[in-house]
């Protein structure tokens, strides 16, 4: 009976899954033709960008968007990067690089480059986006046209995650997994659900304003999911986009990376709540790992469970449908199960952190997360 329900479960998030595919839509590539178009302002914060930050900003200045101001705050980095931006100013004299101040105790780094960033920009809309990221020449362009038609407050993209490594080719598919299988976008777009990624976050600045922009949050660790709670909280739209023919972005570049990067904020996705934390192990374990330790012990055993290959086998279509639409490796839907397996490992790591420091760490700054966050280092 167990086993009967289990698979149930796992065919109700394969609906879930193949609705949202339906739902997510692609925008089309487009140029901005009106003559009286809006003001963008592109705020990219950076610190210790040195290996990325110049595809970012050159494919940011050759955006088909007549009306762009490209800001870029130094968020005190201690590598190659302003020397690296001032050489790109050579060529694109028009993007503003300004130096960050002193962070406030309370806030988190992030948020108080984005803040400052804010307080600069002179556009209608505001564009959020990191460092990591490289994106088409249609990007402002298409997704702000999206934003205008749908009467949005928010944008955010899915965007497609560029794997160089191994570890990225075999973990990074499970951001992709995660946010398809798991949200419900027809919900996010009729309820107080709400969902946002931080490479790309396009705001409209009056609502922004409104809700208090990133000083609203300004302890968040977790500040794309703080946003658009914001948002949602305040009566705002949201539409959520396959933003992979805009925008893609390379994460982390290796196993360290991967682990320290998602420590930093997997406990925090969950609002730091130990029944949650406790109910993810769980669920994940018994959805997404008992099939395959069934299925490969009777082999072992020389029995066949039919079951278990059922179950396998609709958690392997899902993984093939997201490897050929995000264009990722095929080969992780095989080894979905290490995947998850490091999922769950750095989940717990990222709960241990904080039951144990009460605190997370992240390009030489330790911030607290228990009650109110502050820098403490």
């Amino acid at each position: 009976m167990f086993m009967e329900l289990i698979t149930f479960l796992l065919f109700t998030f394969l609906i879930n899954f193949l609705n949202n595919m339906r739902l997510l839509k692609k925008p089309a590539p487009q140029k901005y033709t009106s003559d009286n178009s809006s003001l963008v302002s592109v705020l990219v914060p950076v610190r210790n960008e040195e290996d990325r930050i110049e595809k970012c900003l050159r494919s940011l200045a050759c955006q088909y968007y007549p009306n762009l101001e490209i800001i870029v705050l130094n968020d005190h980095s201690t590598d190659r990067t302003a020397e690296i931006i001032g050489k790109i100013l050579l060529d694109y004299p028009n993007i503003q690089f300004i130096p960050g101040d002193v962070l406030p105790v309370g806030w988190t780094g992030k948020n108080f480059a984005c803040h400052q960033l804010a307080s600069k920009a002179k556009g209608d809309w505001l564009l959020f986006t990191d460092a990591d990221t490289v994106h088409s020449p249609y990007t402002v362009s298409s997704i702000l046209t999206v934003a205008a038609n749908e009467k949005a407050d928010l944008v955010s993209l899915l965007p497609k995650i560029d794997c160089g490594s191994e570890a990225e080719k075999i973990f990074m598919p499970l951001v992709h997994f995660a946010f398809t299988v798991f949200l419900p976008l027809g919900l996010i777009r009729k309820s107080r659900l709400s969902m946002a990624l931080g490479p790309f976050m396009l705001f409209n600045k009056k609502f922004y304003n409104s809700i208090g922009g990133h000083e609203a949050i300004h302890s968040e660790v977790v500040d794309d999911l703080s946003l658009a709670r914001s948002v949602r909280v305040h009566g705002g739209k949201i539409s959520f986009l396959d933003g992979s023919d805009f925008v893609k972005v390379r994460f982390y570049r290796n196993w360290r990376e991967i682990w320290n990067g998602f420590t930093k904020n997997s406990f925090g996705a969950f609002k730091y709540s130990i029944p949650a934390f406790v109910g993810i192990l769980v669920f994940a374990y018994f959805l997404f790992l008992q099939p395959y330790l069934i299925f490969f012990k009777g082999l072992f055993q020389g029995v066949f469970y039919q079951l278990a290959c059922f179950q396998i086998c609709l958690i392997t279509f899902i993984r093939l449908v997201l490897a050929q639409r995000f264009k990722t490796s095929f080969h992780s839907a095989v080894l979905h199960p290490v995947a998850v397996i490091i999922g769950l490992s750095i989940l717990t790591n990222s709960f241990w952190h904080w039951l144990h420091k009460g605190a997370v760490s992240w390009k030489g700054r330790t911030y607290a997360t228990v009650s109110s966050s502050s820098e403490i280092d």
